[in-house]
């Protein structure tokens, strides 16, 4: 029987050929790309890999969790050439879509499909033989700028046997023939996923978009951070809203995910602001999402993931990171201030277990907590889609509305 590893290979083989044929890595060659270029290819590299790693770590198969240790993490390397170009970095505008879009995908892997996981490390390990062919090339622009080869010679004269090591552990999975088959197409879109960003490297223009602008085309013209860690945060931040409230996906699907990157890549902005215009402009977005469906309690539990995931990527910021902290708390003080913790809890936990949707209880609670607090379409904007007989059954509907009524009485009894 034919090895997965080289099963891998003949999937990807075209595509890997396109993807090797890209400008970028002409211009590499040639060297004529340009400095901030090659800058914003090992951003991109850095949230790819972070991603990569941190769906590792939480991945629940231990056969394949095996495959991998930390002989073989990246993210440190990329980090430290990072750091040495601090004075180009700012220049470095990195088409943020395609990056995000496959950072999003790694960390859902990690959760919820393993076998994924294989044919993402495939691809994004086998880039090590590429560097071999690539160090050389890169070495005028590390000699003319003061570039680091952290990342580069990661293995020094080890690639190939590491490489190896690699390949024997992927054929040694015992895999069924879907498994095989999910490994199979998630190489072939974590190449298609690379293949998106190098396109937009090339050529190279100072004269870009407004990075939001690069992540959701929707979201209008606010700042967001672009520092790859922060980056690789607020995706892990989204990815545990979205794994903690279910109702995101099935009401909102891929725009609300685009959404989700861009609020969550803005909030990270707030942290340099003054506590009243952070003030400002959390009340705003809390005021919107509640008026679309969002109860507060969303954007309070986001904001404790996302303080949580930066503070792990960039301990060095703890402190700044803190402010995110803090305005979750204050949403959670003005929630609890309308319905007590106590009436909140139980309220929240009578609504049925072995509903369509997970931790809708709370949502239902939240809303009215926020109807309390002069967010007049909270409740409507949320049950219009929540007692949808349409969309769910009868029962559900009831339930739904019987929450609320009963939110809304305790409420009405404890302020008493």
């Amino acid at each position: 029987m034919t090895g997965l590893h080289k099963k891998l290979r003949a999937r990807t083989e075209a595509i890997h050929r396109a993807l090797d044929e890209r400008p970028m890595f002409a211009a590499l060659a040639a060297c004529d790309l340009p400095l901030e270029a090659y800058v914003t290819w090992l951003r991109a590299l850095a949230v790819f890999y972070g991603a990569l790693e941190r769906a590792w770590e939480r991945c629940p198969d231990t056969q394949i969790r095996g495959l991998w240790d930390r002989r073989y993490e990246k993210l440190t390397s990329l980090r430290e050439d990072l750091a040495r170009v601090d004075h180009v970095a700012k220049h470095a505008s990195m088409y943020l879509g395609p990056t995000m879009a496959l950072a999003e995908t790694l960390l859902a892997w990690g959760r919820d499909d393993p076998p994924a996981l294989v044919g993402a490390v495939y691809v994004l390990e086998g880039a090590t033989l590429g560097a071999t062919v690539l160090e050389p090339q890169v070495r005028e622009h590390r000699e003319r700028a003061g570039l680091g080869d952290s990342y580069l010679s990661a293995y020094g004269g080890n690639v190939k046997r590491r490489w190896r090591t690699l390949c024997d552990g992927i054929d040694a999975l015992q895999l069924t023939q879907a498994e095989e088959v999910r490994a199979l197409d998630a190489a072939a879109r974590v190449f298609a996923g690379v293949d998106a960003a190098v396109a937009t490297m090339h050529p190279f223009t100072m004269e870009t978009q407004a990075p939001v602008y690069q992540l959701n085309t929707q979201a209008g013209q606010h700042p967001i951070t672009t520092d790859p860690r922060e980056l690789l945060a607020a995706v892990a931040a989204g990815e545990s809203t979205w794994e903690t409230f279910p109702y995101f996906q099935a009401r909102y699907g891929e725009r609300g995910r685009r959404f989700t990157r861009s609020d969550s890549a803005w909030l990270v902005t707030l942290c340099d602001h003054s506590p009243a215009a952070r003030h400002r402009h959390i009340d705003w977005l809390a005021r919107l999402l509640s008026s679309r469906g969002m109860p507060t309690l969303l954007l309070e539990s986001h904001l404790t993931s996302l303080h949580k995931a930066l503070v792990r990527e960039v301990p060095e910021r703890r402190d700044t990171y803190e402010a995110l902290a803090e305005a979750a708390r204050a949403l959670g003080v003005r929630r609890l201030t309308a319905i007590s913790v106590d009436t909140f809890d139980a309220l929240a936990a009578s609504f049925p277990h072995d509903a369509p949707l997970t931790n809708v209880g709370p949502m239902l609670v939240s809303a009215v907590a926020d109807e309390c607090n002069g967010h007049a379409d909270a409740v409507a904007s949320l049950t219009s889609w929540l007692a949808d007989p349409d969309r769910f059954p009868l029962p559900w509907c009831a339930a739904v509305h019987a929450l609320v009524e009963a939110a809304r009485t305790r409420r009405g009894v404890d302020q008493r």
